[in-house]
């Protein structure tokens, strides 16, 4: 017997963890009373807009949370050589979680990274769209 599981099923399996680590992650917000907001960051580049609306689609349907694009690049979104989206969390870096799971469960495509920014804001999670190179 074949112990290895085909790609495909692999590649399923861990999209189908990642979307239920997303849907308890909004529960347990939901019963601490956490009000969630999401910003999707993008800059008008090439396929910057369908990504971010990817994203926004996914977090909503899966957590319930309100999600706000925001296309301005003010202040300036700058390319990485490494990532392609970023999730941003405040100093105490209560939504690596998220990140965790759309990194895990490839859920959008490209290298998905998380930093913690100097502000306390705890409820309110900054997903960037990077420019690609």
């Amino acid at each position: 017997m074949n112990a290895m599981m085909p790609a495909g099923k692999l590649a399923d399996c861990k999209r189908d963890f990642a979307v239920g680590k997303l849907e308890w992650l909004a529960a347990m917000a939901e019963n601490n009373n956490s009000n969630i907001r999401v910003t999707v960051r993008f800059a008008q580049y090439g396929e910057d807009y369908d990504l971010a609306t990817q994203i926004k689609a996914i977090i909503e349907q899966h957590t319930h949370w309100p999600v706000t694009l925001n296309g301005s690049n003010v202040p300036v979104i700058k390319q990485d050589d490494k990532f392609r989206v970023i999730f941003e969390s405040g100093w105490a870096g209560n939504f690596d979680p998220v990140a965790s799971a759309f990194a895990m469960g490839a859920l959008v495509p490209g290298v998905i990274g998380h930093r913690h920014a100097d502000r306390a804001d705890q409820g309110h999670l900054i997903v960037e769209v990077l420019p690609n190179g």
